[in-house]
């Protein structure tokens, strides 16, 4: 799956319903804590952890993981839990300690990390608890979203490294969501000139400080920024344009935050930092960056 069918993901998640029909619901703003227009939505968290606490998981849960769809079945009569895949080839059992990561998956969702899988186990349970009364769609605009590094880790753990959305990658030398920007870069080589970067192959790109080093981000400070290529889509130099390349990311310079653009190059210098201009955002729209092959 490419960066752009892994965004269309987030913005068509299949949720299914307490009354058993299903919604179609967009995980595609911005969301990082501290941001003003982009905050953690704190109520919205507490009262489902509240609802969790109180109820636990009472339903069935139904995830679609973009090639087979399973439920996770919940509380036997002795009330006791059984969890359950149920994949095209029959049941097939998920890890007992699922239930304390489900906890975990709706923290990192509401803070702008979470995989889709995780978006779609939030979401039925905020219908199953009436938690929504706007609406599903209202509710994801309003509390959920992803951050830059919450979209491209996720891509990176879950699609290029090919592991479960059960393994949610946020232990320490892992590549997901709640890594620092920098240590996506820590064992890739950067391309130091443009006629390096292969058109067909997928680029991260890190914006740097002055001194050239990815701002590792994880504040509104110190806020850096990660973006993905899309392979196969480049756009040759043409008068008064550098070539370009499509990016995918998550950015509060545009609205909705989930998007994807062309990124041109204005300069390169002798270091490897490449000056883009991001064509389609409001803001920031010239940014140094440093880049380096999926």
């Amino acid at each position: 799956m490419s960066p752009s069918g892994y965004k269309t993901r987030y913005e068509k998640l299949q949720v299914l319903l307490a009354d058993g029909g299903t919604a179609e619901v967009s995980v595609n703003q911005y969301r990082l804590r501290g941001l003003p227009g982009h905050d953690v939505d704190e109520a919205a968290s507490k009262a489902f952890f509240n609802s969790l606490s109180k109820h636990h998981v009472d339903m069935e849960l139904r995830v679609d993981p973009g090639a087979r769809s399973f439920r996770i079945l919940q509380r036997n009569r002795d009330s006791s839990f059984a969890v359950k895949e149920q994949t095209v080839t029959g049941p097939e059992k998920v890890g007992s300690d699922f239930l304390k990561q489900l906890s975990a998956m709706a923290r990192y969702v509401f803070v702008g990390k979470g995989a889709p899988e995780h978006c779609q186990l939030v979401l039925q349970l905020v219908d199953h608890w009436d938690l929504a009364p706007d609406g599903l769609q209202k509710y994801a605009d309003k509390a959920l979203g992803l951050d830059c590094n919450g979209f491209v880790g996720n891509y990176l753990w879950h699609v290029n490294r090919q592991l479960s959305w059960t393994n949610l990658g946020i232990a320490k030398h892992q590549e997901g969501p709640d890594v620092s920007i920098d240590g996506y870069f820590d064992h890739r080589k950067a391309i130091r000139r443009w006629d390096e970067l292969n058109p067909a192959r997928s680029y991260i790109m890190g914006k740097v400080d002055p001194r050239g080093h990815v701002i590792p981000g994880g504040s509104v400070k110190n806020a850096g920024h990660i973006v993905i290529t899309q392979p196969g889509r480049f756009r040759p130099a043409s008068r008064g344009r550098g070539p370009a390349v499509w990016a995918v990311e998550s950015t509060a310079s545009h609205d909705p935050g989930l998007w994807e653009s062309w990124y041109s190059v204005v300069s390169v210098n002798g270091s490897g930092i490449f000056t883009m201009n991001r064509e389609s955002m409001t803001d920031h729209k010239i940014v140094d960056f440093k880049i380096a092959s999926v």
